[in-house]
């Protein structure tokens, strides 16, 4: 983080902190994700010969004994998932909108060890957080708990009933709500974006200058401005 430029979408969205050199609160909120399935039926423990620290199992004619195990998710595993973003524009949405869909690793392990897919089963505007993943995550297992084995789309049905029944209960105000056909509406326009060069960097492009401008005026850079007039 040393090198953050701190006015980038990236570090304006996503946040940093450089210790005495400014920070950024993340605008993107999110929450331990908690398998739908149990642990013993989502994770499985893997042992292996544990390495020296330079990554070989010998050193200086000496081979590593030590052993050390690691849990790994088993494919096929449900992670119910709520991710909050906090006042964006237009171009910020479309740019964290496009991350969930393209993403396919989180974690610094995960380089080796596989992938995920995100699917997204709605999208909520309102004047607050909504319900914990938790939260969710109980909600479709009291409801699934007899066919949690059930393909992907059927899940994604189930969550999305489940969340329609639980916003009802938010006591928040909400503006609109996305499921179905206009979600799929909606995704499909953001993917035709990211496929598109000339529209991508001109969305990019817009949202870089809104992102130098709020860094300029009221982010980490400002600080810095300010100090040195004065």
């Amino acid at each position: 983080m040393k090198a953050s430029c701190k006015k980038c979408p990236d570090c304006i969205i996503y946040g940093f902190a450089i210790g005495d050199s400014g920070s950024e609160r993340s605008k993107v909120y999110s929450d331990s994700a908690f398998s739908l399935s149990s642990y013993e039926l989502s994770h499985k423990s893997f042992t292996f010969n544990a390495p020296f620290e330079g990554g070989t199992m010998s050193e200086k004619g000496e081979m590593r004994s030590a052993i050390n195990e690691l849990d790994h998710v088993l494919p096929e595993v449900t992670f119910p998932t709520v991710e909050t973003l906090r006042d964006p524009t237009y171009e910020g949405f479309l740019y964290v909108l496009g991350n969930l869909l393209r993403t396919r690793r989180y974690g610094a392990q995960e380089s080796r060890t596989g992938t995920v897919k995100n699917h997204l089963i709605g999208i909520v505007f309102c004047d607050g957080e909504i319900f914990s993943n938790l939260y969710f995550t109980q909600a479709i297992y009291d409801t699934m708990k007899d066919d949690l084995n059930a393909p992907i789309d059927v899940i994604c049905s189930q969550a999305q009933q489940v969340a329609e029944t639980l916003l009802n209960n938010e006591p928040v105000r909400q503006r609109q709500q996305i499921f179905g056909d206009e979600l799929n509406n909606l995704l499909a326009e953001v993917s035709a974006i990211y496929q598109d060069e000339a529209k991508l960097q001109e969305t990019l492009g817009t949202l870089y200058q809104q992102t130098q401008s709020y860094a300029e005026t009221y982010g980490a850079i400002a600080g810095k401005k300010k100090g040195k007039k004065s």
